[in-house]
């Protein structure tokens, strides 16, 4: 069916909200270059930059005042799509994405706050988010060469006790279906563990009898252990026989809470089987 509403017609800086359940997730870092090749593969419009991106199923726009959709709200509902595999990802589908170089934000709403005024606060993930995991995409329109466009701002996770995806098999197939390959993190680029962090600031790591006690970040001795004799152990030297330099202390990120404009339903999402264009749903994908 033919669109109502053309990018022509959005308005740059312009949002509209998009919920539904995770299908496929890949916002914690870009694509690579082969990653983005084995896509293109299957796509009509070509992709020129790497890029991130997630899925839902279940998708239905948020109206920001009910009955009465926005331009961006219309484009939104006739960009969701029914998949192909109904059966893994049912009701209507919509999929987002960023080709900037900065990854989307993602923010998990608050404990305890109102419900039809959520407060979201801002986190950095440690993983893909799971399959089936409520979301509210947050879709911001760009003034691109000659034309607008659309992109993946913000990721909202309305239930604060979700899940990321394991590292098994059924995830590697699954990133397999969508052409991705997923490299893990080296060890240098995790974020500390939280004993690294308490020895960062000098508190002690508990020690095992007969292991010698670890330097904190500021060159100094965290509490000794004794070892079997009762004798307290020496500390620890490099491989250059010296003892640990001193660290700097490292910058702490401080979460920032943000609210989304008005208020979120919780409304069931429209059956994959309708066809009619009224708001909320509508055939076509688009890129």
């Amino acid at each position: 069916m033919a669109r109502t509403v053309t990018n022509t017609q959005l308005t740059p800086g312009n949002v509209f909200f998009v919920r539904g359940q995770v299908g496929f997730s890949r916002i914690t870092r870009h694509t690579t270059d082969e990653e983005r090749a084995k896509d293109n593969l299957r796509r009509t419009h070509k992709v020129d930059r790497n890029y991130t991106t997630i899925s839902i199923y279940n998708a239905h726009v948020i109206c920001k005042t009910p009955g009465h959709p926005t331009l961006e709200e219309t484009y939104g509902a006739e960009s969701c799509y029914n998949s192909s595999r109904a059966a893994d990802y049912p009701g209507l589908n919509y999929s987002a994405m960023n080709k900037s170089q900065f990854l989307p934000k993602v923010g998990v709403i608050a404990k305890n706050c109102d419900p039809s005024k959520p407060t979201y606060d801002e986190i950095q993930l440690d993983g893909e988010l799971a399959k089936g995991t409520d979301v509210t995409l947050v879709i911001r329109v760009f003034q691109g060469q000659g034309n607008n466009g659309v992109s993946l701002d913000t990721v909202l996770i309305n239930n604060h006790d979700f899940q990321y995806y394991g590292n098994n098999a059924n995830v590697a197939n699954a990133l397999a279906d969508y052409g991705v390959t997923f490299n893990a993190m080296a060890p240098e680029d995790k974020k500390p563990t939280a004993e690294e962090m308490a020895n960062q600031f000098g508190q002690a790591a508990p020690q095992a009898n007969g292991q010698a006690p670890a330097n904190n970040a500021f060159g100094q001795q965290t509490a000794p252990a004794n070892n079997a004799f009762g004798q307290q152990t020496t500390p620890a030297n490099n491989a250059f026989g010296q003892q640990a330099a001193p660290q700097s202390e490292a910058p702490q990120a401080t979460p920032n809470p943000f609210n989304s404009f008005g208020a979120i339903p919780t409304g069931a999402a429209p059956e994959q089987s309708q066809q009619s264009v009224q708001f909320g749903v509508g055939p076509g994908r688009t890129y």
